[in-house]
């Protein structure tokens, strides 16, 4: 018997390169192996939706077991894989079963990061998985004051998502505004957002200890302040889960390194999160391209993907972000004329070297179509904003 592709990893990326194997035409057996006892489920709601309990963790399945069955996938959940030999072409597991594989794609996504000073507390947490946004969802229904380390996209979602239902939220950044990646136009101005919702934001403020004996109390602060809480959540970044594949990555958890079509050996492919790419839309992508490539498929699909721009969005409140390209804190923002930043309904676009390299949507789904065509061409920044401006007023 031909040994099969086998996918480790119940992820986004995952999932999308079985669906793509078999949309594809590949007919072989497919082992999916899964450290979680789920099949693969979507996890942009567990800081929002679902933590809020307006998305059930039905809604959350990108494929159920029945799905997978249907599509000829063995799959294996709550088993973790620990090694690979990529000469004899074999995973080895944590209960002992050795998985052999012709193809093997590594999908293990990320974990969340861990500061030194967490401890083993009731009412401390972290979020990256179901289980994980269950147990916090089932924390924050018997208390009222929630501190949220971290003023990333997860964690200012939970703040808000929290603060919503009427919780009383200090989210604490280590950086001069929340979402500081958007740049400080755009993070000033959802800084203020957040404090006009009543959330207590403290910035450039570091956690360097947690308060509590065996359940949490608060956290302690670099300049020797405290802040009282009755629950926790850190999100203060990922780390790939790639540990595991240290005989062809090199020890400790960093990103695998891969061509351009996600192959990292002849044998062994790697996508989504493991690899860095750390938001939804490149963990799809990547699921996608890596499997095309696996079946040496290369076609208008396969360069569309190719070609596809970087995007990402993230709910706050009611205002939806989305943002185009590859763009740094760094990049100079130059907002769409007419529209403002402070009202949470604007457009605009990022350049470095007088030249487009993005764009950011908020609260204005109707201009993302253009955005993405001008970022998708090589463009100077004057030009495309006065197309873009024109197209906004029309």
């Amino acid at each position: 018997m031909t040994a099969p592709v086998v996918v480790v990893g119940a992820s986004l990326a995952g999932s999308k390169a079985i669906r793509e194997l078999r949309g594809c035409g590949y007919d072989g057996p497919i082992s999916l192996i899964g450290e979680e006892p789920n099949a693969p489920y979507d996890r942009p709601p567990l800081s929002k939706g679902f933590l809020a309990g307006t998305v059930s963790a039905d809604g959350l399945v990108l494929a159920s077991s029945d799905d997978l069955a249907e599509l000829g996938v063995d799959f294996i959940s709550g088993v973790r894989a620990t090694d690979i030999d990529s000469t004899r072409r074999i995973v080895y597991c944590d209960d002992q079963r050795t998985e052999p594989f012709s193809t093997l794609l590594i999908a293990t996504g990320a974990s969340a990061r861990r500061p030194p000073w967490l401890r083993d507390l009731d009412g401390l947490h972290m979020l990256r998985t179901l289980a994980d946004s269950q147990a916090l969802r089932t924390t924050v229904t018997t208390v009222d004051a929630v501190t949220v380390v971290g003023g990333g996209y997860i964690g200012t979602e939970v703040a808000a998502t929290l603060a919503e239902l009427g919780k009383t939220v200090t989210l604490i950044v280590d950086t001069e505004f929340v979402l500081d990646g958007l740049g400080p136009q755009i993070a000033s101005a959802f800084t203020d957002l957040f404090r006009n919702r009543k959330v207590s934001v403290r910035t450039r403020s570091s956690v360097i200890d947690v308060l509590g004996r065996d359940k949490v109390e608060g956290v302690r602060l670099a300049d020797g302040s405290t802040v009282a809480a009755e629950a926790v959540l850190v999100a203060i970044g990922a780390i790939p889960n790639s540990a595991w594949t240290r005989r062809i990555t090199g020890p400790g958890n960093t990103p695998i390194r891969t061509d351009a079509t996600g192959r990292v050996t002849e044998s062994i492919w790697a996508a989504g999160d493991v690899t860095g790419g750390g938001h939804w839309f490149s963990a799809v992508r990547q699921g996608r391209r890596t499997a095309r490539a696996i079946l040496d498929i290369s076609d208008r699909t396969t360069e569309r993907l190719d070609t596809e721009i970087p995007y990402v969005w993230t709910d706050q409140f009611e205002v939806k972000v989305q943002v185009l390209g590859s763009t740094t804190r760094n990049d100079t923002l130059h907002v769409v004329r007419g529209h403002t930043i402070d009202s949470m309904q604007f457009s605009g676009l990022y350049s470095r070297g007088g030249m487009v390299t993005g764009a950011v949507v908020a609260g204005r789904p109707q201009d993302l179509a253009r955005a993405r065509k001008l970022v998708s061409t090589p463009c100077t920044v004057e030009t495309a904003l006065d197309l873009l401006t024109a197209a906004t007023a029309s």
